[in-house]
């Protein structure tokens, strides 16, 4: 019997063109077993609509084609399912892809689909909303926020923004309960990480596991401006756990207090600014096709 598949694909996400998608599907997936639909979202939220719906007509795996913020969609309509995700990266950051070593090729990723070789992952939800891949709050949240404001796209206009923040954003007094664990820090952000990268291969928790219940919260200080090019090559090169500006912890469950209403973002995608998260770890709750 033939597997079941829906593609879901972000038209806006990253830069890639994905019009043309469904004709290169049909060229690489003409003679595989698979029983294929594509769909195109319309709106923020589409893409959990459409795989919830997915869980509810039978499908064996819903792909995500987008960044890490689709990926986080589709993730939250089948999680805690017998239903599958792929990921086809084409985002601006592809932080989980990358994590999980899912290619970009499009033929070694479709591949994937006939191997059909699957992990189960942690997820985590934030003031009850899903995650997947890290939430932040301080000045990622900030980033976060503006880039979702913003009209361009791309790591360009990431870096663009990340840059023209730093120098004016302050490090922000926090209240930490993990675990039964209570802390009082002084961050720039604190970041609550699943996987190990914030995407294009910067790697926050360069130890992070995505299937040991655990969240690798990351604490990090401003990093002088002087020293922010050494910080940065080690975030790159997973040495940034290494740095005097991060402390490290891990936590089931944590309660972060902000002395004032912050921005904070889950997967990449601004929330919105607030006093208090409350974050917990839902174990092996997605199943994911991997290499």
């Amino acid at each position: 019997m033939k597997r079941k598949v829906l593609f879901v694909i972000n038209p806006a996400s990253g830069l890639s063109a994905k019009r043309n998608l469904p004709a290169n599907l049909g060229k690489y997936l003409i003679e595989s077993a698979l029983d294929y639909t594509v769909v195109f979202t319309r709106y923020r939220g589409h893409a959990r609509q459409i795989s919830e719906q997915a869980v509810q007509d039978g499908y064996d795996a819903v792909i995500a084609v987008g960044g890490d913020g689709t990926v986080s969609e589709v993730a939250s309509g089948v999680v805690n399912s017998s239903v599958a995700i792929g990921i086809i990266p084409m985002g601006s950051g592809n932080g989980l892809a990358n994590h999980l070593k899912i290619p970009r090729d499009l033929k070694k990723n479709l591949a994937l689909l006939n191997a059909f070789n699957l992990r189960s992952i942690d997820t985590f939800t934030v003031n009850g909303s899903f995650g997947c891949n890290l939430a932040g709050i301080g000045f990622d949240g900030k980033v976060a926020k503006l880039f979702d404001n913003n009209q361009g796209r791309g790591l360009f206009r990431y870096a663009q923004i990340i840059l023209h923040e730093f120098l004016r954003y302050k490090e922000g007094q926090f209240r930490v309960h993990a675990d039964g664990l209570k802390v009082e820090k002084r961050a720039f952000f604190i970041c609550a990480a699943n996987s190990a990268q914030f995407g294009n291969g910067a790697e926050i928790a360069p130890h992070a596991i995505m299937d040991d219940g655990f969240l690798d919260i990351c604490v990090c200080k401003k990093v002088p401006l002087l020293k922010s090019p050494v910080w940065a090559m080690m975030l790159m090169t997973r040495r940034v756990n290494q740095s005097r500006y991060v402390e490290y912890f891990k936590a089931k469950e944590l309660i972060i207090n902000a002395q004032k209403s912050t921005p904070f973002h889950i997967d990449g995608d601004y929330m919105e600014d607030a006093c208090q998260l409350e974050i917990k770890v839902n174990p092996k709750s997605l199943k994911v096709l991997v290499p």
